[in-house]
């Protein structure tokens, strides 16, 4: 195996990511390796972006103080400082920390000056937005502006450093907005590897009212089962190495055995007080007719105005359904996030946050929550970049904005993707950004096991691998036989937690002594050669809850009806063109919600004691006690399975549909002892007892969460 040492901040040596200066010198030209995006250097360029394009940028004042703020988040989270709990109001870190007046109006005056329009400033004066042609944009920071082919994307970006005039040099630390890379953000739902009809779908346009929900391009499986392993197949011939006799997929846990996995049915706070909310790019028009229908159905209480807001931007519902990063893709998304956070937390409040895009503005709109006048007390979010695609500098602005969150006691919440190790993606395994972040609470994700009402459960991290049946293979005897006339096929990775390394992130001193030394100092190259750091790093998860799409949490959403559908098992017709269904979804944007419901009970509970929230819960997180196979301690260690475990996807012989067999958190190879390696949620991530780049520290359990945090 070929080793690699990784010194200082350099990065991602596969990718040719480069190291990474914090700071912009008092000079006209920026740090260039801050300034450019790591993927350009293995993009093929293909021709200069036309100078007549407008575009938006955002140019980013630094904090004051850093090193102070630094030292009092830490003494604001650790138990027995004077400093425990008692965090800033926003005008408090703004005197404190936020750039002087003095300089934002400076880089105001400056970028009018060079012809931009100057649009929304921070009300702390982090960023000032501002719009223009390329052309201007190139003459303000005498940067190029060209078109990139990388990874099946045109992007556009720059290949230079780019350099400010003497009246901003002084203050600005990053320029977002030179390149596409912010478009690469994807939310982290994951759906169960549904049968889509064989018949194209009606194309969705958008109307001069609203956009139209997206078309319904999935059929729910009759065959699934209520409680794990409560239903059952018998296949034949035996699909090896696992057992004849499997279980079907879940049906998608509901509201009242997803409280029950995390014993939030045991606890009388349901976060009332707290306000949680949810960030995400667009908006779906049906989210509250759809949250209300859910929650009728389910026995939450309906959101009103009184419990549920959006901030969204005008005209979100108007935009094109061909818009890059697609709003429609999020809509399920969004759902998701809210009717997790609900179930959680039925008693808080939600707020809902849109932006107008997936590029800069997402970014913006996060920050602007964080900087409210009056902020939520946890924020999911439920979307980032397979990997670290962010240049140095807009790293470090994203880390002052989350370090703002932590001194005013918010807790920022990121899921930590669904795509394993993404060495396969981007040719060396890694966490992904913002996940990667020391200032954020990242979410793993898992494969939840509930056995019965009693609350018996079992719980892997998540990583399922997929084969087909061989032949045509036929449903009998009421689902419970499967025929299949040829072999099992090869397996293959189909979605996993995310988790890892980063390349850019030191090891923060919360983890130090926790996560193992084998995680944190060594990567590995797609190929399996060995890439070492000198010094430890941020590795991703913290924490991890149900994740997996196969063992997926129920929720509901208004889709457009296929003239073509085969089947509409789980759906209920609302007009003559939209019905309402109700299906199972997973992913690591089920987890960040469902923790920050979580965080919503815990949060209430200290309330009631006169505490503040608990905020940058982190700190403490990494102290707390781990039981194992047990509901005692606050978080629970989660391992591997100890046999070959397997559920079924099958849909009635009619459909003309093979079945597939899903692995539970195991990979199946001719290099695996056995033909079957446990724990393997991708190649390089692996779920072992103690902390893990899949699960974390493990999964909360709330009784005892609640008495560990103070409440």
């Amino acid at each position: 195996m070929t080793k690699t040492r990784i010194s200082g901040f350099s990065s991602f040596a596969v990718l040719g990511m480069l190291t990474a200066a914090y700071s912009v010198p008092a000079h006209a030209t920026m740090n260039g390796s801050g300034e450019i995006a790591p993927w350009v250097a293995h993009a093929e360029k293909a021709g200069p972006v036309e100078d007549s394009k407008k575009i938006e940028v955002s140019v980013y004042l630094g904090l004051r103080n850093e090193d102070a703020l630094e030292r009092l988040i830490k003494a604001q989270s650790t138990p027995g400082t004077a400093e425990y709990g008692r965090y800033l109001t926003r005008a408090q870190f703004h005197a404190r920390f936020a750039p002087e007046k003095a300089s934002v109006e400076a880089v105001r005056k400056a970028l009018t000056r060079q012809g931009l329009t100057v649009g929304h400033v921070a009300a702390s004066g982090l960023y000032i937005q501002a719009t223009g042609t390329v052309g201007q944009v190139k003459k303000a920071f005498r940067v190029d502006q060209n078109y990139y082919h990388y990874q099946g994307r045109v992007m556009r970006a720059n290949s230079e450093a780019p350099s400010l005039s003497s009246d901003m040099a002084a203050y600005v630390t990053h320029i977002g907005g030179l390149q596409d890379t912010a478009g690469m953000k994807q939310p982290y739902h994951k759906g169960i590897d549904r049968m889509t009809s064989p018949v194209p779908r009606p194309a969705v346009t958008a109307t001069a009212r609203t956009i139209q929900p997206p078309t319904a391009d999935f059929l729910n499986s009759p065959y699934c089962a209520s409680y794990w392993g409560d239903t059952s197949a018998t296949i034949t011939p035996r699909p090896k190495p696992f057992a004849a006799s499997m279980g079907y997929l879940n049906c998608g846990y509901t509201p009242a055995q997803m409280q029950q996995a995390y014993g939030k049915d045991k606890v009388s706070e349901d976060g009332t007080g707290i306000t949680v909310a949810i960030v995400d790019a667009y908006a779906s028009p049906t989210i509250v007719a759809d949250a209300n229908k859910y929650s009728a159905a389910h026995g939450l209480p309906a959101l009103t105005s009184k419990n549920f807001s959006q901030n969204i931007p005008d005209g979100i519902f108007n935009v094109s359904p061909t818009e890059e990063c697609g709003p429609q893709g999020w809509f399920t998304e969004e759902t998701l996030d809210v009717e997790s956070v609900h179930t959680f937390a039925p008693g808080a409040t939600i707020l809902y946050v849109g932006a107008r895009n997936c590029s800069n503005p997402l970014d913006d709109v996060l920050y602007d929550t964080i900087d409210s006048a009056t902020p939520p007390n946890v924020i999911s979010n439920s979307w980032g970049f397979n990997g670290e695609y962010l240049t140095p500098n807009e790293q470090a602005v994203n880390n002052a904005e989350y370090k703002q969150a932590a001194a005013e006691g918010i807790s920022i919440l990121f899921a930590s993707g669904d795509d394993g190790d993404v060495s396969q993606i981007n040719g060396v395994a890694s966490g992904g950004w913002p996940a990667t972040s020391p200032w954020v609470i990242a979410v793993g994700g898992t494969t939840l096991a509930l056995a019965g009402p009693d609350g018996t459960k079992q719980e892997w991290g998540w990583g399922t691998y997929r084969a087909f049946l061989g032949g045509t293979a036929k449903i009998t005897n009421n689902g419970a036989t499967v025929t299949a006339s040829g072999p099992l096929g090869a397996f293959s990775f189909y979605s996993g937690a995310g988790g890892g390394v980063s390349f850019y992130q030191t090891q923060p001193g919360y983890q130090a002594g926790v996560v193992p030394d084998s995680i944190s100092t060594v990567t590995y190259g797609s190929s399996g050669e060995a890439i070492y750091f000198n010094s430890p790093r941020r590795v991703s998860p913290d924490i991890a809850m149900d994740a997996d799409p196969y063992s997926g949490f129920l929720m509901g959403e208004t889709f457009t009806i296929s003239a073509t559908a085969l089947n509409n098992d789980g759906c209920t017709k609302l007009t003559k063109t939209t019905e309402y269904c109700e299906f199972g979804e997973g992913g690591t944007s089920l987890a960040s919600p469902s923790f920050a419901g979580v965080l919503a009970v815990v949060n209430q509970a200290r309330a009631k004691k006169g505490m503040g929230a608990v905020g940058f819960v982190n700190q403490q997180l990494y102290k707390l006690k781990v039981g194992a196979g047990s509901n005692a301690a606050p978080l629970r260690d989660v391992d591997a399975p100890t046999t070959p475990t397997s559920v079924l996807r099958a849909y009635p012989a009619a459909l003309g549909e093979n079945p597939r067999v899903i692995t539970v958190n195991s990979a199946v190879a001719s290099g695996c002892p056995g033909g079957v390696c446990e724990g393997v949620d991708d190649i390089f991530n692996e779920t072992t007892k103690g902390y893990d780049n899949v699960t974390g520290r493990g999964t909360p359990w709330l009784p005892a969460l609640i008495k560990a945090l103070g409440g």
